[in-house]
């Protein structure tokens, strides 16, 4: 399973890239760059309330890393505010709502429509969709890269 899934993140780097890359960030070392992208891909189900192996099979299931992303801001966007202390059983069925609402955020998302068309749709306020579109860009920005 584990090689299944860095096979995916090296398909899905090489279409973002596009080509065969050269790795850069973990000293030129293939096995340290993939512990980078799977403390990365961890980094991203924190921020967005979802744990890592959600990301993971988001990613194999074709949606990009982006989208992942930007469809975990909307759905915080289109919940309430949590309370700061919440139980165990509490947590685990926050984490299932989470998971859901991202994937109604992404199935909302079609070729046909842009990100911004989601956001009108769920009634997010242009300036918090603008703040989740550069929060999404600063995340990516972190993210390890084949050059």
């Amino acid at each position: 399973m584990k090689e299944k899934i860095i096979v995916a993140i090296f398909a899905l780097m090489l279409l973002i890239n596009g080509g065969v890359p050269a790795v850069s960030h973990a000293s030129g070392n293939y096995s340290e760059w993939c512990t980078e992208a799977d403390a990365y891909i961890g980094t991203v189900g924190q921020t967005i309330s979802i744990p890592k192996s959600v990301v993971y099979y988001l990613l194999d299931q074709g949606y990009s890393l982006g989208d992942v992303i930007t469809a975990g801001y909307l759905a915080e966007n289109t919940e309430p505010v949590k309370p700061a202390a919440v139980l165990e059983s509490e947590k685990n069925d926050q984490i299932n709502q989470a998971v859901g609402d991202i994937t109604k955020v992404l199935e909302m998302k079609k070729n046909t429509n842009k990100w911004d068309d989601v956001a009108k749709t769920l009634n997010i306020a242009p300036e918090n969709f603008k703040q989740d579109i550069e929060k999404t860009k600063q995340l990516l920005s972190k993210e390890p890269r084949f050059l």
